[in-house]
């Protein structure tokens, strides 16, 4: 995934993006900017924050600041924001952008100046992981300048190179560099050696890189050195004739700043020594290539004389000169004391990427000054005393190597201790040497990211308190919360929220608390519940929310049963006996204390059977023909009668079923004619009710529902269903069968 970024797009509050520049695809972007703080342009590559770690590349930047060459492109700083990281550079001339292959004056690139800035690099503990052709610039004079040099992978490819794909080493250079300036790779020393363009010393140059077994371009530009001095033959300067070494004064092209550290705001007394070890080496390394390499060259063999003109003449020693074991034994104490002066200075640059000094910054004194003594002793070409003081330092610093994992496991403790005191000053201490001693340990560069922020969540404390003062602890507590999760393990943040926090809730809940009691009173219960139940949120652990919302209740059960207790008497009273009975069972169910409601759903369920009986009477008054129905409709009016209040339309239906009882035995007249021919039968009336041949006849029969059925010889049946009610008028009926059976 890469950064996605447009012309005029806001980096970190600083930087403008203008126009992108011209990448190879397997890179990070690249971007020429303006600088708001220094109102320059520079070269911005955009990293995926996911790429790589932060913590690694700030301590890249820290030391590559440092860094001054004329042909390294300066590198100005390092920035992050929440996605992304920025490497930020000089920007380069303009001039190469739209090129991304070999340029057209490839062929006149000199390899020197790529190899000097490589040797002086590496003596510094900075590389080149990968060459490429996007890994140099051709400025306007035909100057080479050297693109993110010191940076891993990570910070320049977005995807890796497949291995044995990417140049790598002196070798690889070698390697790059022919198929730079010709186009073609390199096959064998033979088509190097006849590329017809390529110049003798670029020649020489791939030869001897390809040849390169020490893996070390201090190696391959001493080698490069000898060979132009035998190729130039009588011109060149031979081992013999080398001049003493000390006056030899190179001009010293790096500089390391008293300032080596991210946060260092004074200048640190070992900055001095550091300085003259690092030019000190650099005048060893210039002594071992024009004075050790070229005595080591075998001279060429020479052909013996076959004929002698003169005698022999015996040559007397020089008293004054070495001998020649002596002179081979400084030659070798020389080059030893060069191979060791440059194991101490990376051993010394480790040490102090790793933060010796903060862990052990009087030790680390003390080896400087050693250092430098060593120096000395080599400038006197006192070389065995310089071998062994140099033997001695890094034995002293391996001891110091040694006791890194022990250092390691103390700091942690002494960091976790810190920071479970709450200690600010102790936290940040413990945890810069942690984080320094672990640069590949992601769960401590996490961690010390946070702890990083404590002087930031200091100053949100601070003015926490001020809004507090103010009157403004809601933004108080929010600013609180944010520096909280600035580093959640810092506990003071939270402490002081949850302080403040508890305080307002006080506050609120004595609100809440009156506010309930007030809506109490009212009888807004809705309202007061609500505000009972905000102050049990407040206070969780208090009784008080509990016993309002215990008052809220009582109140609300007293007058919804008053309430009820009225409608259902209502309801009682206007005969309403089922809406009644609904009211009273709920208002049990609500309140199972009221024993007395038991009484009252007694005597409505009883109007309502009473009711029930009335209707079904009223509906169907033959029911009375029957003499047990009648003496039931008569106990159910005497029982109607003597009901108390309320009683609602009971003593209405009593009109009507009255009259019935009344009517119910007093006789009703039923006319009957018939053909004489039919036989006729009146049924539920006993032997009075065979009336057999007729023409016409009247029958007093009681009121109620009556059978009369008809019958003659050949003919079909007839049957009529009739109903006699009390006080009607006469029925007349004709009963003859006259429909012949088929």
């Amino acid at each position: 995934m890469s950064p996605t970024f447009s012309v005029g797009d806001r980096i970190v509050e600083r930087f403008t993006l203008s126009e992108a520049i011209p990448t190879p695809d397997r890179q990070w972007p690249r971007w020429a900017a303006v600088d708001a703080v220094s109102g320059d342009w520079v070269m911005l590559t955009t990293i995926d924050r996911g790429a790589a770690l932060e913590q690694q590349f700030r301590d890249i930047s820290t030391r590559l600041k440092m860094l001054s060459h004329p042909h390294i492109n300066p590198h100005l700083d390092f920035c992050a924001d929440a996605s992304n990281l920025f490497i930020v550079d000089a920007l380069p001339d303009r001039s190469n952008w739209g090129s991304k292959t070999r340029p057209s004056n490839a062929l006149q690139l000199e390899p020197q100046p790529l190899l000097d800035v490589l040797e002086f690099s590496e003596a510094l503990g900075f590389s080149v992981t990968n060459f490429d052709t996007d890994w140099i610039w051709i400025d306007q004079n035909g100057e080479p300048i050297l693109l993110l040099l010191g940076w891993p992978d990570t910070a320049i490819l977005r995807e890796r190179i497949p291995a044995g794909s990417a140049f790598k080493g002196p070798a690889g250079f070698g390697s790059w560099f022919y198929q730079y300036c010709t186009g073609d790779a390199p096959e064998d020393a033979r088509s190097i050696e006849e590329h017809p363009s390529l110049a003798p010393e670029s020649k020489r140059l791939v030869a001897l890189a390809r040849l390169n077994r020490d893996d070390s371009f201090s190696s391959l530009t001493r080698g490069c050195q000898l060979q132009e001095t035998l190729t130039e033959g009588g011109t060149g300067v031979s081992a013999l004739e080398a001049k003493p070494f000390d006056k030899i004064n190179p001009q010293p092209v790096f500089e390391i700043p008293a300032q080596s550290r991210v946060g260092e705001t004074e200048s640190s007394p070992d900055s001095s020594h550091i300085r003259l070890l690092v030019g000190g080496l650099l005048v060893i390394v210039a002594g071992f290539v024009f004075f050790v390499l070229p005595g080591l060259v075998t001279q060429p063999e020479v052909e013996p004389l076959t004929e002698l003109n003169t005698p022999l003449q015996a040559t007397t020693p020089n008293p004054l000169s070495p001998s020649p074991l002596s002179v081979a034994k400084d030659k070798l104490a020389r080059e030893e004391a060069l191979t060791l002066a440059e194991a101490l200075l990376r051993k010394i640059i480790r040490l102090e990427d790793l933060g010796m000094r903060l862990w052990d910054p009087e030790q680390l004194m003390q080896i400087n000054e050693a250092a430098v003594a060593a120096d000395e002793a080599y400038r006197a070409e006192s070389h065995q005393i310089a071998v062994t003081s140099y033997q001695t330092l890094i034995e002293r610093l391996e001891t110091v190597e040694a006791e890194l994992p022990n250092l390691r496991v103390r700091y942690g403790a002494m960091a976790e201790s810190a920071l479970e005191d709450v200690n600010e000053t102790e936290t940040l201490k413990y945890w810069e040497i942690l984080a320094a001693l672990s640069p590949e340990d992601t769960d401590i560069q996490a961690q010390w990211r946070q702890v990083q922020s404590l002087p930031q969540i200091s100053a949100m404390m601070i003015e926490a308190e001020q809004l507090v003062q103010a009157g403004q602890s809601t933004s108080a507590i929010k600013l609180l919360t944010e520096a909280s999760e600035l580093f959640p393990e810092w506990t003071p943040p939270e402490t002081r929220r949850r302080k403040i926090q508890l305080e307002l809730d006080t506050i609120a809940f004595r609100a809440s608390m009156s506010a309930g009691f007030a809506r109490l009173n009212e009888e807004n219960f809705d309202a007061a519940r609500r505000a009972f139940k905000t102050a049990a949120r407040l206070a969780p652990n208090r009784d008080s929310p509990e016993d309002g919302l215990e008052q809220v209740r009582q109140a609300q059960l007293k007058s919804e049963t008053s309430t009820r207790s009225r409608n259902a008497a209502t309801a009682e009273s206007a005969g309403q006996w089922a809406e009644a009975l609904k009211i009273y069972k709920e208002l049990l169910s609500l309140n199972p204390a009221l024993t007395t409601l038991q009484d009252r759903i007694a005597v409505v369920e009883r109007r309502i059977a009473l009711s029930e009986q009335l209707d079904a009477l009223i509906e169907d008054p033959s029911q009375l023909q029957s003499d047990e129905r009648l003496k039931e409709a008569k106990a159910l009016v005497i029982e109607i009668s003597k009901l108390a209040p309320p009683i609602g339309d009971l003593k209405a239906k009593l009109r009507p079923l009255t009259r019935d009882i009344m009517s119910a035995r007093r006789p009703v007249t039923l006319n009957l004619s018939s053909d004489g021919l039919t036989n006729a039968t009146v049924l539920k009336v006993g032997p009075e009710g065979v009336l057999g041949l007729f023409m016409e006849t009247s029958l007093q029969l009681i009121p109620g529902r009556y059978v009369i059925t008809g019958s003659r010889k050949g003919y079909v049946d007839v049957r009529h269903n009739i109903e006699l009610k009390p006080d009607a008028p006469e029925i007349t009926l004709r009963v003859a069968c006259e429909e012949k059976i088929p």
